[in-house]
């Protein structure tokens, strides 16, 4: 009997070492599809300021390996047979989960001394170099990645985060600092909102003024009274090469940049700029400056010759710096007043836009700037008012769905009424410049409440709509304070939008979730990242 009952012992034991098991002890963001955890085999085992071999085949997939997992581990790439191996393997006809163009499978043996990532793309390879990352494990003199074998693809192919530089200016090396962070996470969208009433901040050679004079306001609001400002100027803007130089770094990272210059409202930093593209009554009168409020504002662009080639303008020198599928023309919060009151626009609205009235003049604006857009070889991107905008949006658009109040159901109808595909967005669980807590004791906040744990519920359900993943939405009236304030209000809750969209339905509880965040804090420690603590 009792040995029987042994036997039976070592049966369980080994049944236990060799079954598939869930990641939550590895504290693996985002989740993976599949995870063996092989622990009949030890570690594997690399000595800091040691060696391994590295077999890639090219040298871009080799660099970012020393980059992102040897500098890390302290370990140089060596010859010899004697040395563990690292194998990195472009397989167009590898077993993947998930999305192909992102998957990967994930090899580590103790025993062999080997790991082996394969996967059909470059793109597939740094993820699995990102998993990789995560499984290094400090013991003394040694690095340990435990013996494990993952397949892992994601859900939706959207996982983004959009930064506000308009509000308050980022810095380059600023904007570069939070794109690895996204890296190590794998997120791989970076809106990068480059325009709104109170800066312009991407140069354009034709338009001159809009870096001269767009770029730089009077004074900035101070708190949330619109009657107190501190009348500093402030402003900036980027030159060409840093724009080159992010976009560059970002791809480095297969993070793709997708600029917004919006209009035709939240446009009165170029139409102080350049007077010609407001509504004349209101310009004469009103002088318009670069705005030191914040809110949205009834200034609008008025429809024009003029008008026109500085959209089509814009986007097309815009298309020139960032390299990208995508152009997003904005269409959100436009007002109304401006057109319904000037004699000079319906005038022209009825002698040069049949077809056109007052009520679909968004709608019109969209038009013109999504159609440089496509000639530019790019699919558009609007704020989802351009759902009702009056003129239908051109086939394979994209429209972010932001505004949660009018029901994420009813948007996503609209958009699938005409075709377009979409990014959830929405306000009430994705807008990071909420509060997080209920200390407010770091940093100003816009208001609200966003918990980490309400962002890490939002729901990618379409209800028949094309939902390409979700965005984190970083506006920046109220970070103030620089790279550690947009930090604090970025992390942890981008890593929430990570997980989930990279695992939708298969994310896990959301304790578990938080517990692998606590592990996984000394990654944002090392990177120098000022989060809100867990």
């Amino acid at each position: 009997m009792q040995q029987r009952r042994k036997l039976g012992r070592l049966r369980v034991q080994a049944h236990l070492q060799t079954q598939s098991v869930d990641s939550h002890d590895l504290a693996l963001i985002p989740e993976p599809s599949e995870v063996k955890v092989h622990s009949e085999e030890e570690p594997l085992k690399l000595a800091r300021h040691g060696r391994v071999q590295v077999e890639a085949s090219n040298q871009q997939d080799k660099d970012a390996l020393v980059e992102h997992v040897l500098k890390r581990a302290k370990v140089e790439v060596g010859q010899g047979s004697d040395l563990p191996k690292i194998k990195l393997s472009l397989n167009d006809k590898a077993q993947l989960p998930g999305r192909r163009d992102e998957a990967y499978n994930l090899q580590v043996s103790g025993k062999a001394k080997h790991v082996l990532i394969e996967a059909a793309t470059n793109h597939g390879l740094f993820n699995g170099m990102m998993t990789l990352r995560q499984l290094l494990r400090e013991e003394g003199e040694h690095v340990n990645i435990p013996s494990v074998s993952i397949s892992d693809g994601p859900a939706k192919e959207w996982r983004g985060l959009m930064l506000d530089v308009s509000r308050h200016f980022f810095a380059a090396k600023d904007v570069k600092k939070l794109l690895y962070t996204m890296a190590i996470f794998k997120m791989n969208r970076f809106h990068w909102h480059l325009t709104d009433d109170q800066g312009w901040r991407v140069p354009i050679e034709r338009f001159p003024k809009l870096t001269e004079v767009g770029a730089w306001r009077k004074g900035t609001q101070r708190g949330h009274n619109q009657w107190s400002h501190d009348y500093q100027r402030y402003g900036g803007h980027y030159s060409k090469e840093e724009v080159l130089d992010v976009v560059r770094y970002a791809k480095s990272l297969h993070i793709e940049v997708i600029p917004e210059t919006d209009l035709p409202g939240h446009s009165k930093s170029a139409i102080a700029s350049y007077p010609e593209l407001g509504n004349q009554e209101f310009v004469r009168r009103e002088r318009p400056e670069v705005e030191t409020q914040f809110g949205a504002f009834k200034w609008t662009m008025t429809p024009s010759d003029f008008t026109n080639r500085f959209i089509t303008d814009v986007v097309s020198e815009v298309s020139s710096l960032v390299e990208s599928r995508y152009y997003h023309v904005g269409g959100d919060e436009v007002p109304m007043d401006q057109w319904q009151q000037s004699p000079q626009v319906q005038s022209f609205v009825a002698g040069h836009l049949p077809g056109v009235s007052v009520r679909t003049l968004p709608g019109y604006f969209h038009e013109v700037a999504l159609e440089q857009v496509k000639k530019e070889g790019r699919r558009g991107i609007v704020w989802d008012e351009a759902l009702s905008a009056g003129r239908k949006l051109p086939p394979g658009s994209i429209a972010m769905l932001w505004r949660s109040w009018e029901g994420i159901g009813y948007l996503s109808s609209l958009a699938r009424s005409q075709g377009a595909s979409v990014v959830m967005c929405p306000q009430d669980r994705t807008y990071l410049d909420a509060w997080q807590d209920t200390a407010h004791d770091k940093f100003d906040a816009i208001g609200g409440y966003t918990p980490l744990e309400k962002t890490y519920q939002l729901s990618l359900e379409g209800f028949g709509a094309d939902v390409l993943g979700g965005q984190a939405q970083l506006w920046s009236e109220y970070i103030a304070g620089g790279l550690p304030n947009l930090e604090y209000m970025a992390w942890p809750r981008g890593i929430a939008m990570a997980e989930l969209t990279w695992s939708d339905h298969r994310r896990p509880a959301y304790p578990v979730f938080h517990k692998k965040l606590e592990a996984r804090k000394r990654d944002l420690d090392e990177l120098g990242v000022n989060y809100h603590p867990l």
